[in-house]
């Protein structure tokens, strides 16, 4: 019997880019997806998935399909609480009707490992973490994205759904999606009044804290090898921790200063902003972002660099973002 998808999440970013590509590595499958506004509907059912109309506080709706899904992937908002527990409500219906265990594909986020600095310098004791399973157990509700992976993972433990959870740090680049193209992290830093308001890009003290990066491209590499292993788990409970299956994504680090020139420059060369060079400011003079902008954060992708999977973009240039910047002219 043909395998069902359903995702949630199809006319983002991260989603949008993964349903075509998903849909072009297993064109067999059946694809459904949620999507909240029928204008959207055309673009996703020419990617190659029914759409399913309701938004994310259509939670009956949600788990229902849940519910009829062989594979959920949730690509959209890593912090909902009501949302997962839709899901996995959904998904343990499917199991105690005794349809079998599926699989949910989880997006978490890499701001789960941050050290909560505000000082915008780097961090001389910095934890680098990577997934091994000892580590992912040390997670907790109180993180970031902590309070929706911690009960995916329990949810595993307790037989009714098999998790795999991607972890991706900061995206970037041109999305393929079928109606959103441009990254979240670019979005809310030209947006939230640190970029085109000030006409300048800025980081907090001397902008030396770190953070890792993944092309948008790589990180759907990731969750494509990951679906294969998804596929792999029928519909029977896997004997595999759930700890062992969640999974880092990053490809290189950065400061902040660093990162914030590069967009600077992409930003000035298209008359955007007033300098190339980006200034420095106090945590509280940062705006609504200074949380994100003061923290160091590390973290290595150990199991998918153990399955083959090998990023091919690794480094910083002026023209990392020049991308991400035509879309959000293109979007406006």
């Amino acid at each position: 019997m043909t395998k069902t998808v359903f995702i949630i999440g199809a006319t983002g970013y991260i989603g949008g880019s993964l349903l075509v590509s998903l849909k072009k590595a297993h064109p067999d499958l059946v694809y459904t997806a949620l999507v909240r506004s029928e204008s959207d509907f055309s673009a996703i059912s020419a990617a190659g998935a029914t759409p399913v109309h309701g938004s994310f506080n259509d939670l009956d709706l949600i788990a229902e399909h849940c519910a009829l899904a062989d594979i959920v992937v949730n690509a959209a908002d890593s912090d909902n609480v009501q949302l997962s527990d839709a899901i996995l409500r959904g998904l343990k219906r499917r199991k105690d009707e005794g349809r079998g265990v599926a699989v949910l594909i989880h997006t978490s986020g890499g701001a789960i490992f941050n050290d909560k600095g505000k000082d915008g310098r780097f961090n001389s004791n910095l934890k680098v973490w990577t997934d091994s399973e000892e580590e992912i157990r040390s997670l907790t509700p109180s993180m970031i994205h902590g309070q929706v992976d911690v009960p995916i993972l329990k949810a595993s433990e307790e037989g009714y759904v098999n998790s795999f959870i991607v972890c991706p740090s900061i995206v970037y680049g041109r999305g393929t999606g079928p109606v959103k193209t441009v990254t979240l992290f670019i979005r809310m830093l030209l947006e939230s009044g640190t970029a085109l308001p000030r006409k300048e890009m800025v980081y907090i003290a001397e902008g030396t804290n770190v953070n890792d990066l993944i092309h948008i491209d790589d990180l759907i590499e990731a969750y494509l090898l990951v679906f294969k292993l998804a596929l792999n788990a029928g519909t029977s409970l896997l004997p595999s921790s759930p700890y062992a299956r969640y999974y880092n994504v990053s490809a290189f680090s950065v400061s902040w200063k660093d990162l914030t020139r590069a967009l600077a420059i992409a930003l000035h060369r298209k008359g955007l902003i007033n300098s190339p060079e980006p200034v420095s400011v106090s945590y509280e003079d940062a705006g609504v972002l200074n949380w994100y902008m003061a923290v160091n954060t590390s973290m290595r992708p150990k199991r998918l660099l153990e399955l083959g999977w090998k990023p091919k973009h690794v480094e910083l240039t002026n023209e990392i973002f020049a991308d991400d910047v035509d879309e959000i002219l293109k979007e406006n």
